[in-house]
């Protein structure tokens, strides 16, 4: 190779090194980068209102990395047993803590949904001061519902699979009292035309919702907890959760 070759030869590997480092710097203030990753499934415990929510805002921050996601409802247990063994690509939402018990499931710090537990019953009247005030009433609950199963242990309570079956043991009188989600509990007092079923306040509390990814996505945190953020921050997550719940009623 004689001077001018090797000198043209080097020209033209620093100007693609050049046009390699510019890429990269590019991509790596891009939100919109791609992943290896063009479709996730989550679990979930449901395919109500709640379930609802959560996945379209996640689509929507998801949707600014270039994938699409979607959800499986699965029992409450059995959905995080699939997503904490890799099956499921994670949890679409639930209460913080769990990886605490769940080793491989990683939280995405910003909340994405919440819900409030409240007392529906036909025919009491008390004012609820927190999960002990129950404790002298038959209570109707939904299986697998970590706080509530934790707030009523050793109480008169009845434990059944689905929502539906804690407003029907309600309205029958089986129960004095069933426990729900206030808005999972009006949407399916709607849905099941039950009359009469009130809610005593005040809330038995107030739960904030997370996101969870299992920890073969971990590179996928940082950048889907910081899109999140500025949804958070532009009242984008809550405008999401005011239209989904309009369009379901």
């Amino acid at each position: 190779m004689n001077i001018h070759t090797k000198i043209e030869a080097e020209t033209k590997m620093k100007t693609i090194l050049k046009i390699f480092f510019c890429i990269l710097i590019a991509s790596a203030g891009n939100t919109d980068r791609v992943y290896a990753e063009k479709e996730l499934i989550f679990s979930t415990d449901g395919d109500g209102i709640l379930s609802k929510i959560s996945a379209r805002v996640l689509q929507e921050a998801y949707h600014q990395l270039g994938i699409q996601i979607s959800y499986k409802a699965l029992p409450p247990y059995r959905a995080l047993q699939m997503s904490n063994s890799g099956k499921m690509d994670g949890e679409l939402t639930r209460i913080a803590g769990l990886e605490n018990e769940f080793k491989n499931l990683i939280p995405v710090s910003v909340p994405i949904n919440s819900l409030e537990h409240v007392v529906f019953t036909k025919n009491l009247q008390f004012t609820v001061e927190g999960w002990e005030s129950l404790r002298p009433y038959t209570l109707a609950i939904r299986r697998g519902i970590k706080k509530v199963e934790k707030g009523t242990r050793g109480m008169k309570r009845t434990l059944v699979p689905s929502n539906e079956q804690t407003f029907f043991m309600l309205d029958k009188g089986r129960v004095d009292i069933a426990i729900s989600a206030r808005i999972i509990g009006l949407k399916t007092l709607s849905e099941m035309k039950l009359k009469n079923i009130r809610i005593l306040e005040p809330p038995l509390g107030r739960i904030d919702l997370y996101h969870y990814l299992h920890k073969n996505h971990e590179h996928i945190v940082e950048p889907v907890t910081n899109i999140l953020r500025k949804m958070e921050q532009e009242g984008r997550i809550a405008e999401i959760k005011k239209q989904t719940v309009s369009l379901i009623k």
